[in-house]
C-alpha cells in the first residue's frame, strides 16, 4: 500500500510493516514434562495470538467470551495438513457468539454457505497482492468469466479489457462454441474443463462475434500473461428522451491510482456531454479499497454537496477510547518500507485514532461533472462492501435507485449486505482481516447487514453486452420503470428465465479495506 504524506485533512496511507505480532503465552514446547513438535507450538501460539486480537479489535469483542472459556488452543489438529484452515476454523467459531439482536443471527451468518464467515478471513502474504499497480490481482491471466445458460449455452460473462482477451476483442455476451477444441455445454464437466484450462499457459477459444449467426464463429489463440487490470467493463454514454445518461460497468474498486487512470478520463467525457444522471453498473462487483470509493463518491456528487459528511466510521470501543494495545505490536512503514516515526519514535497502530470524530470522511468534490442528480445502481448478491459503501454515501444527497439482478430473473435481489471493514493485522506469514468497524452515512444508515433490497429485480441476461439497453436491467432504468415502483418488483427478460450459472474467478479478497488513517491528536509525524 502506498504511503500519501498527509494532506490538509490529517489523512496518511501507510504500508503495515511485516513483522512477527503476535501476543503469545508462554511456548509449552519448552517444558520438558509436555514436550510438543515445533510446528504443534506454533500454530498454538498463532491460534492464541488471533484470539486476543479479536478480543481487542474486532468490531462485537464484548459478545466473545472470556480466553479461557474459549480455549484457542482446541483448534489444532495435527492431522490437517494446512494450517490456515485451522485459524479459518477458529475465525467461524468465535464469530458465532457475535449475534445480531434484530434477528438473533450471527452478523456473519453466510445464508449461501453457512460453514463460512460472512465477513472476516484471512490470507497467506502475498497471496493476494495488495500493490497500487493492480497486476490482474484477482483474475486468472485470460482475464474472462463465463456463464452457463439454462439453454445448454456458455457465454462470455466479462471481459479485462487489458487482458489477451480484451485486446483480441472478446466482448460479453458472446456465445463460446468450443474451448480448446471441446464442444461448450452447460455441464458441471464443462466448467471443469473451462477452469482447468483457464491455467493452462494458452487457450484456444471459438466464439460467435454475431449474435445468433454461426457463420460468424472465430477462433481466438489466447496468452496466459500478467496485465494490468482496467476496472471499467465499459462505458458509454445513453442518449433516451433528449437527456444524456452516463453509463459505467465497473468491476472492481481497484487501488485509487489504478481506478484514476481509468475512471477520470470516462468522467472528462461525461462532464463535456452535460450528463446529468449515471447509471453505475456494480453486478459483479464485490467490493476492494475503502479510499477507492471515496474516490468515486467524490467524482459523482455535485459541487453542493462539497465538505458535507460523506460517512463516519464506527470502532468498538475499546478501540475507540485507544486502550486496544495489542495494536503496538503492529509497526507501520510508508513508501519503500522505511519506517513511519511519530513524536522519534516508528508509529503502530496504537498511534492511530479510532474514535468517532477522528473518523469523519467529508465529501471533497473533484472532477467536471458538476451537476449529477441521480444516480441508478445495477446490483446483484454480489455487490458489495466498497460498492454498498457508495451506494450508501449518496444517498442522502441524490436521487438514488437500485436495480437488482439474478442468475434466475425471478428472485427479489438484496445486495451482499457488508456495512463492515478492516484493514490488515500480521501474525506470522498471514494477515488477518477481521470486521472492525462499521461505516455508516450522513442519516446515521448502515445496518444492512442483510443487504440494499433492489426496488426492482430483473435477469442477468448474459446474451448481450454491457450499456446495451436489451439488457433488462438497463432497459428498466432508462425507461423509468423504477420510479413508478414501491419495493420489491421482480420481473423477467423477455418472458425468457436463463437461470444462469457463473464461472467466476476464485483467487480475490472481497471486502473494505482501508488504507488510510488519521494519528491521534497531539503525535506528530
Amino acid at each position: 500500500m502506498k504511503r500519501k504524506y498527509p494532506s490538509k485533512t490529517g489523512l496518511v496511507t501507510f504500508t503495515l510493516l511485516l513483522s512477527f505480532a503476535s501476543c503469545k503465552k508462554s511456548d509449552p514446547s519448552i517444558e520438558k514434562s509436555n514436550p510438543i513438535s515445533q510446528r504443534e507450538a506454533k500454530i498454538k501460539g498463532n491460534l492464541d495470538s488471533l484470539y486476543q486480537y479479536a478480543q481487542q479489535i474486532y468490531l462485537w469483542n464484548e459478545q466473545l467470551p472470556a480466553l479461557e472459556s474459549f480455549k484457542p488452543d482446541r483448534f489444532f489438529d495435527s492431522s490437517t495438513a494446512n494450517e490456515i484452515d485451522l485459524y479459518k476454523n477458529e475465525i467461524f467459531a468465535f464469530s458465532r457468539f457475535a449475534v445480531n439482536p434484530v434477528n438473533n443471527i450471527p452478523f456473519e451468518y453466510l445464508s449461501p454457505n453457512p460453514g463460512r464467515t460472512k465477513y472476516s478471513s484471512l490470507i497467506e502474504i502475498g497471496a493476494v497482492s495488495s500493490g497500487s499497480k493492480t497486476i490482474n490481482t484477482s483474475d486468472n491471466n485470460f482475464g474472462l468469466a463465463f456463464a452457463g445458460t439454462a439453454d445448454n449455452q456458455i457465454r462470455v460473462l466479462y471481459v479485462d479489457p487489458n487482458s489477451s482477451a480484451g485486446i483480441a476483442g472478446l466482448k460479453r455476451g458472446q456465445k463460446v462454441i468450443n474451448i480448446n477444441g471441446k464442444k461448450a455445454e452447460a455441464s458441471a464437466d464443462y466448467y471443469n474443463l473451462i477452469s482447468a484450462a483457464l491455467n493452462d499457459p494458452g487457450l484456444a477459444i471459438t466464439v460467435e462475434t454475431v449474435q445468433d449467426n454461426p457463420s460468424s464463429a472465430k477462433t481466438y489463440q489466447l496468452s496466459n500473461r500478467p496485465y494490468t487490470t482496467n476496472p471499467v467493463l465499459k462505458s458509454v454514454i445513453l442518449e433516451e428522451n433528449a437527456k444524456k445518461i452516463g453509463y459505467i460497468s465497473y468491476r472492481s474498486f481497484t487501488a485509487e491510482d489504478n481506478s484514476r487512470q481509468y475512471l477520470d478520463p470516462i468522467f472528462g467525457q461525461f462532464a463535456a456531454a452535460d450528463v446529468a444522471e449515471l447509471i453505475i453498473d456494480l453486478r459483479y462487483n464485490s467490493g476492494g479499497y475503502q479510499n477507492t470509493s471515496k474516490y468515486l463518491a467524490n467524482k459523482i456528487i455535485p459541487q453542493s454537496a462539497n465538505g458535507q459528511l460523506m460517512f463516519t466510521e464506527i470502532y468498538n470501543k475499546l478501540m475507540q477510547n485507544g486502550k486496544a494495545n495489542l495494536l503496538a505490536n503492529q509497526p507501520l512503514l510508508g513508501y519503500g518500507n522505511e519506517p513511519i516515526y511519530v513524536n522519534g519514535k516508528i508509529a503502530t497502530l496504537m498511534d492511530i485514532d479510532y474514535s468517532p470524530g477522528g473518523n469523519k470522511n467529508l465529501f471533497e468534490k473533484e472532477g467536471p461533472l458538476l451537476h449529477v442528480k441521480k444516480v441508478s445502481f445495477i446490483v446483484s448478491s454480489q455487490t458489495a462492501s466498497a460498492s454498498e459503501l457508495l451506494i450508501n454515501v449518496l444517498k442522502p444527497y441524490l436521487d438514488v435507485k437500485i436495480v437488482g439482478v439474478s442468475a434466475d430473473g425471478n428472485t427479489a435481489v438484496r445486495t451482499y449486505g457488508k456495512p463492515v471493514g478492516f484493514f490488515d493485522i500480521k501474525i506470522d506469514k498471514y494477515k488477518v482481516y477481521l470486521a472492525m468497524y462499521q461505516d455508516k452515512n450522513a442519516n446515521n444508515e448502515g445496518d444492512f447487514y442483510e443487504g440494499m433490497p433492489a426496488e426492482i429485480s430483473t435477469a442477468d441476461d448474459t446474451t448481450v453486452d454491457f450499456g446495451d439497453t436489451n439488457d433488462p436491467a438497463l432497459r428498466a432504468i432508462v425507461s423509468g420503470i423504477t420510479t413508478a415502483v414501491s419495493g420489491n418488483k421482480r420481473t423477467n427478460s423477455s418472458g425468457t428465465v436463463q437461470n444462469n450459472k457463473y464461472i467466476l474467478p476464485v483467487n480475490q479478497l472481497n471486502g473494505l479495506i482501508k488504507t488510510s488513517f488519521k494519528f491521534k491528536p497531539m503525535l506528530k509525524q
